[in-house]
């Protein structure tokens, strides 16, 4: 079995069942620099190794400023995201289908089986929340902040990357129903480019030459499968 991070079994019960699977790996990169936990995951290194970085990076923050055990610090603000995530999921379905549609999404949202993990130590739930906000930035031609909360959303998880698509889509569609053409300003969309740029910053801030990188995602997915 894993071993868990130092601190974590003095966590109040009801935490437990919303840190467990990934979200003992993203208790562990919390909880670095000042863990050496490699050799406990002797499957993928270090967890702040192979982990997208900005989901950590909160709860550390939190748990220096608070003294609020990391853990609980990411089950607050992955619970506010999702909270978050609602209104803007409400806000942009309402605006494009109307309040009865928006109203059951947010059902199905909250109540469908898998929501648990909205719930969890992880990082669909910040990642819900910026990819909304940033769709509902690009709805108002407020490309910059668009741009930005895809980043973020980027940042938190490698698949951000791939919001690029849907908002340069929304982008056109937007420019030939109000017989435009693209504002030099789109150009921010691209922002979610940064991301894996971002990630890799960050383990080779740690010593990891980009081929380590690399190889270290190769041999998590490869072992994973």
């Amino acid at each position: 079995g894993y071993q868990l991070p130092a601190g974590h079994d003095a966590l109040p019960s009801f935490v437990y069942p919303f840190t467990r699977w990934d979200g003992i790996w993203y208790a562990f990169a919390a909880r670095m620099p000042s863990l050496d936990v490699g050799r406990n995951f002797e499957r993928f290194g270090s967890p702040s190794d192979t982990l997208w970085p900005l989901l950590p990076r909160v709860m550390r923050l939190g748990h220096q400023f608070t003294g609020v055990p990391s853990e609980i610090v990411g089950l607050i603000f992955v619970n506010l995201c999702f909270a978050g995530a609602l209104i803007a999921v409400y806000a942009l379905v309402a605006n494009a289908f109307g309040i009865p549609i928006a109203r059951r999404t947010l059902w199905c949202l909250a109540l469908v089986p898998v929501s648990f993990f909205y719930h969890t130590l992880y990082t669909e739930a910040p990642f819900l929340l910026l990819a909304a906000l940033a769709f509902l930035a690009a709805k108002r031609n407020t490309w910059l902040l668009a741009g930005i909360m895809a980043l973020l959303a980027a940042v938190f998880r490698s698949q951000g990357v791939l919001l690029i698509a849907p908002l340069l889509v929304l982008a056109i569609g937007q420019a030939r129903t109000e017989r435009r053409r693209l504002t030099p300003a789109t150009v921010w969309l691209l922002l979610p480019l940064l991301g894996p740029l971002v990630s890799i910053w960050h383990r080779t801030e740690r010593g990891i030459p980009l081929d380590g990188v690399l190889r270290l995602q190769r041999t998590a997915f490869a072992r994973e499968a």
